[in-house]
């Protein structure tokens, strides 16, 4: 364990810290065993999907990145049976066609602009 200079400010959790010029606010703060969920977003599809770098991509390192197409539909997921809230996302039309494919009982609403 490192030793902390004498007078020097505690370390500070991230959930403090301010944001960053241009970020988002962070999350509420959870208590224990309280579930927050993002609601979905109505500008852009909420969908990760491959950067398309490889192992083999020099310079480039594998990953998943936000999808940038507006969306169409709010997917919602199945009622749980644990009792916990369910979640809802935003999503365009080709990363809804992977979403019905992957996900059982998943229903679909379309956005009314």
């Amino acid at each position: 364990m490192r030793r902390r200079r004498k007078g020097a400010a505690p370390k500070r959790a991230l959930e403090d810290l301010p944001p960053l010029p241009g970020q988002a606010p962070m999350t509420q703060k959870k208590k224990p065993g309280e579930e927050v969920l993002i609601p979905p977003d109505l500008g852009q599809c909420q969908a990760e999907i491959p950067n398309g770098n490889t192992f083999m991509t020099f310079g480039g390192v594998p990953g998943l990145v936000r999808c940038k197409n507006k969306p169409t539909y709010i997917a919602h997921e199945p009622p749980r049976k644990d009792g916990k809230k369910q979640g809802s996302m935003s999503l365009c039309g080709s990363c809804l066609a992977v979403c019905s494919k992957q996900i059982p009982g998943v229903t679909f609403e379309e956005i009314k602009r």
